[in-house]
């Protein structure tokens, strides 16, 4: 999806300045820290059966209010870098459009999407 966005924008989606290039580290086979938070909120939706983008904690998922970053920048001045609250945003869309898809592609193939209190019972498990 992220893809497809910088390819319909005119964008050419392996330019080091877009997303979806930026999604992967500079070895080109491990995800950035873009690409790995938009593996999180996928789980996240997959788990919970919410979505990140919607749920009232979707602030807590900004980098700009990550405690941990916060609490780095103070002790250590580190900066993290990267991931800011606009690419945060296009990658919680993204998960949720690719979550909501591949529960479409179950139903339409018979296939029961999970549900959220299945996703409820393994969040208590974990």
């Amino acid at each position: 999806l992220v893809h497809r966005e910088e390819v319909e924008a005119g964008r050419d989606p392996l330019s080091p300045a877009s997303l979806f290039r930026r999604l992967y580290a500079p070895d080109d086979l491990h995800p950035s820290r873009l690409g790995s938070y938009l593996a999180a909120c996928v789980f996240f939706a997959a788990l919970t059966g919410a979505h990140v983008e919607d749920s009232a904690a979707a602030s807590r998922f900004r980098p700009s209010e990550a405690e941990h970053d916060r609490k780095m920048r103070e002790k250590h001045g580190w900066e993290p870098g990267e991931l800011d609250d606009a690419a945060a945003a296009r990658l919680q869309s993204a998960a949720k459009a690719a979550v909501e898809a591949r529960a479409a592609r179950a139903g339409a193939a018979g296939e029961a999407p999970p549900s959220t209190s299945e996703g409820s019972a393994l969040r208590t498990e974990l």
